[in-house]
């Protein structure tokens, strides 16, 4: 299948690699101009003029035009790439076929997947012409959505790019500003990851929750068979399944039985020979 042509054009790493390439030649520019206007100031006042001394180095100066020009346009890449699996995903609810959208969740659901797979050159696990036909949406609706993000992504950057130009000036504060932007970032970060930690908890607890409506948790901590064979389908072959843990609990204490056994001895010993025998 013939795919869209904006599904298959690298626009992100296009639009990626002309942002860094804006960033630091407005780095390099803004750094030498900076320099330029040092060395003009201390010529005047070498002729006997005012002396004057700007605020912050020539390298802060670079600096802040290249977060005015990098921050905008990553901050748009980065939401662009953050909404638009929701966006194709409910671009592909929207023009489901009547018998597709009626089906139970878990079959919707694979059927979106195969549909990306396909849209996105992965394998699927089936292939219809409905699937086709929504990986075919799915496709051309993401290269549109990637050329967008783009656009507006190397549009904000550049808009950063010129207002940081003619920033620089004797008294701007281009460290105060840098260094702001500096711990502002670092924060983000931090806090990115404490909630990707408190996300992460919340996915394993949701999803425990959903587990123990349709699996009794007695059966769960006391069962001893582990046979997670589900048929997702209708025209799949599977069990209905088996999940007592009492099979993994019973194997890791084994494997920490044997660890035990090998490493007691050999760790006993070793400290007994170095406390006693080889501190002479």
């Amino acid at each position: 299948m013939d795919l869209p042509v904006f599904s298959q054009l690298p626009v992100s790493m296009i639009a990626f690699l002309l942002l860094m390439g804006m960033a630091l030649f407005g780095y390099f520019e803004t750094l030498k101009a900076s320099n330029t206007l040092t060395r003009n100031l201390r010529t005047n006042s070498v002729a006997g003029q005012k002396p004057m001394r700007p605020h912050s180095l020539p390298l802060y100066h670079g600096w802040f035009r290249l977060l005015c020009t990098l921050i905008p346009g990553f901050g748009v890449l980065v939401l662009g790439a953050s909404i638009k699996p929701l966006l194709l995903e409910r671009t592909a609810l929207s023009n489901l076929p009547a018998e597709i959208s009626s089906l139970p969740q878990d079959q919707l659901d694979l059927f979106l997947l195969d549909a990306q797979k396909i849209a996105f050159g992965g394998i699927p696990s089936s292939d219809t012409p409905q699937l086709q036909e929504i990986a075919n949406i799915m496709a051309s609706t993401s290269g549109m959505l990637n050329l967008v993000v783009a656009v507006l992504a190397i549009a904000l950057a550049a808009v950063g790019f010129y207002w940081s130009k003619g920033k620089l000036s004797v008294d701007f504060r281009a460290r105060n500003k840098v260094e702001t932007a500096i711990l502002v970032l670092m924060v983000a970060a931090a806090a990115l990851a404490v909630l990707t930690t408190f996300g992460i908890v919340f996915s394993l607890v949701f999803e425990t929750a959903k587990f123990f409506k349709v699996y009794s948790i007695l059966d769960f901590l006391f069962g001893t068979l582990w046979s997670p064979q589900i048929a997702i389908r209708a025209d799949q072959v599977g069990q209905t399944g088996s999940f007592g843990a009492v099979a993994l609990f019973l194997g890791t204490f084994i494997i920490m039985l044997i660890a035990i056994i090998v490493a007691v001895p050999i760790g006993l010993g070793s400290a007994i020979y170095l406390s006693e025998y080889a501190t002479d």
